[in-house]
């Protein structure tokens, strides 16, 4: 119980720093899937954790590369985080990996076109080349985040109730 209660800590956290970047909000939920998977709680093939290893070290790096002020920018992070977790969670009642990253990729942009329509996100001046990537700089790791969080919660569904899981899953993927 303990080791649930550490991964939902760690996923709030996540959820956070998506929303105040003071570190990349893919640590955070990363962490989470490791607690999961090390706890027995899900069972996650070496190759899951080792593709979101991946996404999280080239986020990393991009989050280095990119100017301060760009990386710890929130302006507008609260609209792509919750676009980010209302399309993760309508993925995953498609119960499939795929439904989530692609539900959470379609929420952050609507979640960027609603912030590119208020006072403050009109600088950004939907569609222009600095919209696309403020977007990307800022959407991508609430993508990731929330889509490791949505893998990680699919992958307890599927460990705790497998007969739930064989019932609504739409692909075996």
């Amino acid at each position: 119980m303990i080791w649930i209660i550490l991964a939902i800590l760690l996923a709030v956290c996540s959820l956070w720093m998506c929303i105040r970047p003071y570190i990349p909000p893919t640590l955070p939920a990363y962490a989470a899937l490791w607690v999961l998977r090390s706890s027995g709680e899900i069972v996650a093939p070496d190759s899951l954790m080792m593709s979101w290893g991946i996404a999280v070290i080239i986020l990393l790096i991009i989050d280095y590369i990119q100017p301060r002020a760009i990386s710890k920018a929130t302006n507008g992070t609260a609209y792509f985080t919750v676009g980010a977790v209302t399309g993760a969670v309508a993925g995953l009642t498609a119960m499939s990996h795929t439904a989530i990253v692609a539900g959470a990729a379609i929420g952050v942009v609507l979640g960027g076109l609603a912030y590119s329509r208020t006072a403050s996100g009109r600088i950004l001046a939907f569609p222009s080349v600095r919209f696309f990537q403020y977007l990307c700089a800022k959407g991508f790791p609430a993508i990731v985040a929330l889509s490791i969080i949505g893998v990680g919660a699919l992958l307890w569904i599927i460990r705790h109730y497998p007969a739930f899981a064989l019932e609504n899953m739409t692909t075996l993927r």
